[in-house]
């Protein structure tokens, strides 16, 4: 099921042409439904995060898990410059946080455009 609804959204989103998809994936960028529908766009915390990135932990018993499964993600001409896990702010998962820029078509530096996600 998560396959198929992952598979869905990827393709709706690809129609829409340049975006940005941010939000609990639940999968990590190395499981294989990831690799199959989202790996050909680019991921905020791969591209410009430092550390693991961690979004999620979870305490079964003794031990605790704890992965990266909240995403930011996008495609055409948005770039990263930093991507960052937030503070607890009272939900299961930690925000993923990142500066976005969209390049232009211009070489200056002053062309770029910035947006906080």
């Amino acid at each position: 099921m998560r396959r198929g609804e992952s598979g869905n959204v990827a393709i709706a989103a690809e129609l829409q042409g340049e975006i940005i998809l941010a939000g609990d994936f639940n999968m990590p960028a190395d499981s294989s439904i990831y690799r199959e529908h989202w790996s050909k766009w680019r991921n905020g915390y791969s591209s410009a995060g430092i550390g693991f990135g961690n979004t999620v932990f979870v305490q079964e018993g003794p031990s605790e898990f704890a992965a990266r499964i909240d995403h930011v993600l996008f495609t055409g001409p948005w770039r990263c410059s930093r991507c960052w896990v937030g503070p607890d702010v009272g939900s299961d998962d930690r925000p993923v946080i990142a500066d976005l820029w969209k390049q232009t078509n211009h070489v200056s530096t002053s062309d770029y455009s910035e947006r906080r996600i």
